[in-house]
């Protein structure tokens, strides 16, 4: 792994909390997960964008929820795609 992979790794974990917010426009997994249970259902996910445009990508396992595993994912894809469109 390059010193320039293990600084963005460094970044990510350090900054990964405040940037979810930004990626999901402003919406954390736990603001959107409305009743708690851990997943984001369509219902909750309706009133976020990013989230409605993008579900069929989110849900890799396509049970119509999005667990923290596939929000996390699509932050990181999110932060990445914004990584090589600044540079």
């Amino acid at each position: 792994m390059s010193i320039k992979s293990n600084v963005k790794c460094v970044l990510v974990c350090c900054l990964f909390p405040m940037a979810t917010a930004v990626w999901a426009g402003d919406d954390s997994m736990k603001d959107i997960d409305a009743n708690g249970d851990g997943v984001i259902s369509k219902q909750e996910a309706a009133d976020n964008k990013k989230l409605v445009i993008n579900w069929s990508t989110i849900d890799r396992n396509k049970d119509d929820k999005i667990d923290s595993a596939e929000f996390s994912a699509f932050e990181m894809e999110e932060m990445s795609d914004h990584d090589k469109d600044a540079d």
